[in-house]
């Protein structure tokens, strides 16, 4: 005896007598199994993929290949949620490489809609009344979305393409439902371990980098000075006067300063300096790539100025 995971066997009988019944039967059973086989080993990869820090495109491009064995169809997408940003997303299609990815905006209407649809959208790509604003550009004439909820939440959504006006059947809508749920787990690992690095290397108060995360920056900044002999600065900054306003309008005021200080000095330098908090009322701005020595005194009077208001 022997399994083969990959491939259904079928067998040739001829049609019309008992052998051909049970050879017909064989070779249903056959089919199933081996679309079992697929969906046991798709579950398996997306499941191995968050053993580790969770690799979402890895998942994705898994999620495709996979889709595209057990349920038949022109084309097909993976819409993840981007934790960062609210309503925005990750349109993930296929590529030989495994997948290629691209920013997408559901509205906040299609993301009730789409949350709310338990059993899949399809719809026309033709009808603008119908279609999903934000997956309105994709080939094809019809759409099929099955949504991956989070909670209560929209995490993203198995997206279907057909030429024709076909849509999922039962055997289908269940490989899906399994495959949903199999993402809706390695999202969910994701945001911890997103939340977990949020935590370890951020300001929970400022959202600022902390000094854990500042010392790693300001060495490899160091490194890069040194390397391609550029000037480095780095500016150390305290508020005077910051006991003061604990002590007399409590750690709320504090805490309400604290916040409105590390937005100003964030405000005040470029998209390649760094701002970082390394507790209580200190911070730290690491400027690299100055071309004189003497910026970095224009730079800590304009943060003085902006701090005094």
């Amino acid at each position: 005896r022997s399994a083969v995971p990959h491939s259904d066997v079928h067998l040739d009988a001829p049609p019309g007598d008992e052998f051909g019944a049970l050879a017909g039967a064989f070779n249903s059973m056959s089919t199933r199994l081996a679309l079992q086989f697929k969906a046991l080993l798709a579950h398996a990869e997306i499941d191995a993929g968050m053993l580790s820090p969770v690799d979402l495109p890895r998942i994705a491009a898994i999620v495709l290949k996979r889709t595209a064995e057990l349920v038949p169809s022109e084309r097909r997408f993976l819409l993840l949620a981007d934790p960062p940003a609210p309503r925005a997303y990750q349109l993930y299609s296929e590529t030989a490489e495994g997948a290629s990815c691209a920013a997408a905006t559901i509205s906040e209407e299609d993301t009730h809609r789409l949350a709310g649809a338990t059993n899949g959208l399809h719809f026309a790509l033709s009808d603008s009344w119908s279609r999903l604003e934000g997956l309105g550009h994709l080939p094809g004439r019809n759409l099929f979305v099955l949504p991956i909820p989070l909670g209560r939440k929209l995490g993203g959504a198995i997206v279907l393409g057909y030429d024709d006006e076909r849509r999922p059947g039962g055997t289908d809508m269940s490989i899906l439902w399994k495959l949903v749920d199999r993402v809706a787990v390695a999202l969910t690992a994701a945001q911890r371990d997103l939340e977990l690095h949020r935590r370890a290397y951020y300001d929970a108060l400022t959202r600022l980098p902390n000094r854990v995360l500042a010392m790693e920056e300001l060495e490899r900044a160091v490194a890069q000075a040194a390397r391609h002999k550029r000037v480095l600065a780095v500016l150390f900054i305290d508020l005077d006067g910051f006991s003061d306003v604990n002590d007399t309008l409590g750690h709320h005021a504090g805490d309400e300063l604290l916040a409105l200080a590390a937005e100003r000095l964030r405000r005040c330098v470029r998209k390649s300096d760094l701002v970082a908090r390394l507790g209580g009322d200190e911070f730290i701005v690491i400027l690299p790539e100055l071309a004189e020595a003497a910026n970095a005194s224009v730079a800590a009077r304009h943060l003085i100025a902006e701090l005094s208001e």
